[in-house]
């Protein structure tokens, strides 16, 4: 059937003359609703891809900073894996929890300091007593032994914070071993009991000397950068998790 009007009709009119009656406005409005919700739709869509993309940026700079201070700490601290059954590594561990009893005294932590300080103390006595190292490495144990009798037993938390710069315990992932992490100040330079010649007891000799007494008794000297740690393991299957999205997305 031929619509009134023919072609000197627009499209326009000829859909007001013929439609039913209200169809207009409600098309119109409908109209109106869908494109508000496809514009609400792409709004969702940037927003949350621009949410991402923050996250991904975050996470990256988590990561890069994770493995500098990881860089860092590996040119900076003696790092050596140490059979967790060890008298030093229980020592360690003890004083710990007894350091952790009285920090939640709130009137006893004004001169308390760092819990490193005695750890440190705790584990050169336990060189320092230990027979079992006294045999195994005689002049090693020679020099700790004077350097704990003589400098660290007594000493204060000032005092000792100016010799012992990290000690620290931490879990490895084999639950066999403990990582022992510890660093002798850059300045330290002790004379010798018994030389009269003025020579030092040095940074390097101390540290060599607790180095020789952990793998003596079973430890591994670990060189170069510790592995990622837990967080940033999370963090790096975040990112690898967005990087096959972002793949999958550009095939389609």
């Amino acid at each position: 059937m031929a619509l009134a009007g023919g072609f000197n009709m627009d499209l326009g009119t000829l859909l007001k003359r013929h439609q039913p009656e209200g169809a207009a406005a409600g098309g119109e409005g409908r109209a109106a609703e869908d494109a508000d919700d496809c514009l609400a739709a792409v709004e969702g869509a940037l927003k949350a891809r621009d949410i991402q993309s923050v996250l991904n940026i975050l996470l990256k700079m988590a990561c890069q900073h994770a493995q500098l201070l990881r860089d860092m700490a590996a040119s900076e601290w003696i790092s050596v894996a140490t059979p967790t059954e060890t008298d030093i590594v229980k020592v360690g561990k003890d004083t710990g929890r007894q350091y952790a009893q009285v920090a939640a005294i709130q009137a006893a932590t004004t001169d308390l300091g760092p819990p490193h300080l005695y750890i440190a103390r705790g584990a050169f006595r336990s060189l320092s007593e230990s027979a079992e190292i006294q045999q195994k490495e005689a002049a090693s144990h020679q020099l700790v032994h004077t350097f704990y009798t003589k400098y660290v037993s007594g000493a204060n938390a000032m005092e000792l914070g100016l010799m012992i710069r990290h000690f620290r315990l931490r879990k490895c992932n084999n639950e066999e071993y403990t990582r022992i992490q510890f660093a002798i100040s850059d300045g330290l330079a002790i004379p010798k009991v018994g030389t009269g010649k003025g020579v030092s007891m040095s940074k390097l000799e101390i540290e060599q000397a607790v180095v020789n007494f952990l793998v003596a008794v079973g430890g591994r000297m670990k060189l170069g950068a510790a592995p990622q740690g837990h967080l940033e393991q999370l963090a790096q299957k975040l990112l690898d998790k967005g990087k096959k999205t972002d793949k999958g997305d550009k095939k389609r």
